[in-house]
């Protein structure tokens, strides 16, 4: 909760929290949800979440020019059904294993409420 206190304190929140440890650690504790987290990280790094081959050409659209040269579009809101389905469907996925990763973690807190129930209801459409 300190991580914008000091230099020091980014650095160390930095350290702590990186993709391979916590990967290393939630498939320890829980190797299908490892493996459902691993997927979900890859898929939002190839698909924009860092710029890449993937990201940039699924939101650009080429366009010949009638002096013969080419024009680049970039795409900032797509109206293409699979595309909008991919992004629906992966952000129910995140979803849904943040709160499987919150049972892991909080698990009196998560029995407590119901989640536990409402959220197998849940995952098997996704």
């Amino acid at each position: 909760m300190n991580r914008h206190d000091s230099p020091d304190a980014k650095r160390a929140v930095r350290r702590e929290f990186q993709h391979a440890d916590i990967s290393k650690h939630l498939t320890a504790a829980a190797p299908a949800l490892g493996h459902a987290y691993e997927e979900l990280y890859d898929r939002l790094i190839d698909y924009g979440a860092h710029p890449n081959e993937r990201g940039t050409s699924l939101s650009s659209a080429m366009e010949n020019t009638e002096d013969g040269g080419m024009r680049f579009n970039t795409i900032y809101l797509h109206n293409d059904e699979v595309m909008l389905n991919m992004a629906l469907r992966t952000t129910a996925q995140v979803g849904i294993c943040v709160l499987r990763i919150a049972q892991i973690i909080y698990p009196w807190r998560t029995q407590a409420t119901g989640v536990k129930f409402q959220l197998e209801t849940i995952a098997q459409r996704f």
